[in-house]
């Protein structure tokens, strides 16, 4: 059952409940190098714990409140256990999205990253960091937040989020890559009365890789019938998360991306960016009109 509707668990009516994570314990931190360099521009390696997010998220306490689905016995619906994992080892790599620093998004950057660390008879799947603004980290937070709220949804209509992490950094004697990635070295002296932070915070989420954004995969191009079969798809995944109590709040192309090639049956595709997200009781009330604004988001496929 849905907690927050009532209804039958839709995941599981489809057959699609996220499978077992069992192949990857519990990521307690990070050791990534390359996302921040010394002052000379030498590769630094960062040491970053993980953290529980901020959640409910914000946008949905009252909802919490209302339901108290939040509050089971022997502890949180949600569990963070932060301690008694591994410590993975990353690469930093590709840069595979930038956050222009006079828009709106809080997201500075989204890397590839490679494993480098062994653990025995462990499989660890593509990853990607996801790294906030220098002041935007709380909106990280609250993402990580949205994707407890969607764990049984993770690996068939979301990602897989294997963490969020944060820590403290002196921007003083190093310089995070996402948040200066034109910074020149070696650093010259500091202005005394613009000095760097000493104490900023950098916040990470860890994801597991995706394709392609729908949006680049030529839609315009595609015929009537594969754009139908799209987009009932794309509505059927949008609406289960509406039904479970979490709508999305930007619906786009860009926002959904290819499914991992070892993905399995399912779903296609995956949604993405669930930094901000509504108030789902109105879609849940008026599933007409909910799927009616879907549909006119995705217009290129209907």
């Amino acid at each position: 059952m849905s907690p927050l509707t009532g209804m039958p668990s839709l995941e599981v009516e489809r057959g699609l409940a996220s499978k077992p994570m069992a192949e990857v314990p519990l990521i307690s931190s990070v050791a990534i190098r390359g996302l921040a360099r010394g002052n000379e521009g030498n590769p630094l390696t960062l040491t970053v714990p993980r953290v529980a997010p901020i959640f409910p998220p914000p946008s949905a306490r009252k909802q919490f409140d209302d339901h108290a689905w939040h509050i089971q016995p022997g502890g949180s619906l949600y569990p963070d256990r932060l301690e008694g994992g591994i410590e993975l080892a990353l690469d930093l790599g590709e840069e595979l999205y930038r956050g222009e620093a006079s828009s709106s998004t809080p997201v500075a950057g989204i890397y590839d990253v490679t494993v480098v660390s062994k653990h025995a008879d462990i499989e660890i799947p593509p990853l990607v960091a996801k790294v906030s603004k220098q002041t935007q980290g709380r909106w990280l937070s609250n993402e990580a937040g949205v994707y407890k709220l969607l764990e049984p949804f993770q690996g068939t209509i979301v990602p897989r989020c294997y963490g969020y992490f944060r820590c403290h950094v002196n921007l003083q004697t190093m310089t995070v890559v996402p948040w200066n990635p034109d910074c020149q070295f070696p650093r010259g002296e500091f202005d005394i009365y613009d000095m760097p932070h000493p104490c900023a915070t950098l916040n990470i989420l860890l994801l597991e890789k995706l394709g392609r954004p729908l949006s680049a995969l030529g839609v315009e191009r595609m015929d009537n019938k594969d754009k139908a079969s799209i987009g009932k798809e794309l509505l059927e995944m949008f609406m289960k998360t509406a039904h479970y109590g979490v709508g999305h709040v930007d619906i786009a192309l860009e926002n959904v991306l290819e499914a991992p090639a070892n993905a399995g049956p399912g779903y296609r595709f995956r949604i993405v960016d669930w930094n901000q997200y509504g108030d789902s009781n109105w879609p849940v009330r008026h599933p007409d009109y909910y799927e009616t604004d879907v549909m006119g988001y995705l217009d290129p496929l209907f």
